[in-house]
């Protein structure tokens, strides 16, 4: 990673270097191209960028407080992706780097050498995710099975022990994996009486 008086300098007024970018907070602020804006995730972001923004939050979130703070949220729509959201930090204060800078420099070095900023946090969001694609598949096992509330935890915990490459990164397990998770766990078949 380049040094960060190289990263500050390259990093402020960013926004002005954006292609059919218009930044309407831009005319009210007193320095503007003392501020950088930098994005986490948008709405069609994966279980690792979802799971990096919230932890970048906390990270964030003590140079966001007061009117005069050195970090906001920005939220932006896009043409591609409908949102994506970030924030703008201010660069420099008085010719200096700020301490929010320099939070997320650090930030940007952690990402640099490793992708995952929070194991803990990240296999929440792969789980979340992963339960979610198992729901997707409900309409087509129901055709076979009566499946009971929560059925879904139970499909996820038998994937984990007896298919575990069916539920790897968030993806959505095949049906027939789902039907052997059913059948194992005696889920009663359509139309049979227990």
């Amino acid at each position: 990673m380049e040094p960060i008086e190289q990263a500050a300098k390259r990093a402020a007024g960013n926004w002005k270097r954006f292609e059919c970018f218009i930044w309407h907070e831009s005319p009210k602020l007193k320095d503007p191209d003392a501020w950088t804006i930098v994005y986490t995730h948008h709405r069609d972001s994966g279980p690792l960028d979802r799971a990096n923004a919230e932890v970048i939050r906390g990270l964030l979130r003590p140079f966001m407080e007061g009117p005069d703070a050195d970090v906001w949220a920005e939220i932006h729509d896009h043409w591609a992706v409908g949102w994506i959201e970030g924030y703008r930090i201010r660069v420099f204060r008085d010719g200096r780097i700020t301490n929010a800078f320099r939070a997320w420099y650090d930030i940007a070095c952690r990402l640099e050498n490793y992708p995952v900023l929070d194991e803990h946090v990240y296999s929440q969001y792969e789980h979340e995710e992963t339960l979610g694609a198992i729901l997707s598949r409900q309409a087509e096992l129901e055709s076979d099975f009566d499946l009971p509330a929560n059925w879904e935890g139970e499909a996820y915990d038998w994937l984990l022990r007896n298919a575990p490459e069916e539920i790897e990164s968030g993806r959505s397990p095949s049906i027939e994996a789902l039907r052997d998770a059913a059948e194992a766990l005696g889920y009663p078949k359509t139309g049979t009486t227990v």
